[in-house]
C-alpha cells in the first residue's frame, strides 16, 4: 500500500507467520478472519504434488482448456504488459511482489476471460462445485470487506432492499488484492467479472451494488 516494490514468497509469509500470535484456536465457534497464508500453502503443494510450476500448471489445467489467450500467471518482474492499479490516487507498481504471489491471485487476465474462469467455475467444469459448495460454513467477516466467508470463497451480503419481492440469494465468487473481481449468481446464470483497479478498497462497493442491479434485472 505504501508502494515499496519486494517479495513475498512462501518463506518469508511463514515466517512472519510464526512471529504472530495466533489470533482464536482453530475451529474456535463463531471466530473467523482473513488471511492469505494457505493459498500460498497449497500453491506449494501444488508444485510439490505435480512436479510443475504454478504458471505451467494452470496453463495446462485451466487456461488451455477453457480456450484463454490473454490470461497467464505473473512470473517475470519485467515483464510490463499488466496495467498497473492504484491505492487511491497512487500508482503502484508492484511487479516482484506481484511475481511471488502466484498462487494468491498473481493471475494476468481480461474481464471477459475471468468471466469464463468463473462460469467454468460454477458450472462444474474444472472440479466438483456442488461437493465444495457442501462444505461451506459460510461466517460473515468485516475485513478487508463485509462479506460471507467460506473455504476459499466469498458470498456477498445483500441487503434486502435491493429486490424486497425477490431477494439476491448466494452471489459467490472472489475479490482479488487489486480491485478485480468475478461472481456468479446461480439462479440467473450471471456471472459478473471486472475490476476497479484499487488495492485501497475504493470502488468496490460501486461494484458490488452494480452487480446486484444486473442481477436484480435479470431475476425479473
Amino acid at each position: 500500500m505504501e508502494g515499496e516494490d519486494s517479495a513475498w514468497p512462501l518463506a518469508r509469509t511463514l515466517q512472519a507467520v510464526r512471529a504472530s500470535e495466533a489470533q482464536f484456536l482453530p475451529g474456535q465457534t463463531g471466530k473467523v478472519a482473513y488471511s492469505d497464508t494457505n493459498y500460498q500453502l497449497m500453491g506449494a503443494i501444488l508444485e510439490r504434488v505435480t512436479g510443475q510450476s504454478l504458471p505451467d500448471l494452470f496453463a495446462a489445467e485451466v487456461f488451455a482448456p477453457l480456450g484463454l489467450r490473454e490470461t497467464y500467471i505473473y512470473c517475470d518482474p519485467a515483464d510490463e504488459r499488466p496495467v498497473w492499479f492504484y491505492a487511491g490516487a497512487r500508482r503502484l507498481h508492484l511487479p516482484r511482489y506481484l511475481a511471488s504471489v502466484q498462487a494468491e491471485g498473481g493471475m494476468v487476465t481480461t474481464a471477459g476471460e475471468l468471466a469464463a474462469i468463473g462460469r467454468a467455475v460454477f458450472e462444474g467444469r474444472l472440479f466438483d462445485i456442488d461437493a465444495l459448495l457442501a462444505q461451506q460454513d459460510w461466517r460473515m467477516i468485516y475485513w478487508p470487506g463485509q462479506f460471507y466467508f467460506g473455504l476459499g470463497m466469498e458470498k456477498l451480503w445483500t441487503p434486502w432492499f435491493i429486490s424486497p419481492l425477490r431477494p439476491i440469494r448466494d452471489v459467490m465468487g472472489f475479490w482479488g488484492q487489486t480491485g478485480a473481481f468475478v461472481f456468479h449468481h446461480k439462479a440467473t446464470g450471471v456471472t459478473c467479472a471486472g475490476t476497479v483497479n484499487q488495492a485501497s478498497g475504493r470502488g468496490h462497493s460501486a461494484a458490488i451494488w452494480a452487480m446486484l442491479r444486473v442481477i436484480g434485472a435479470a431475476q425479473g
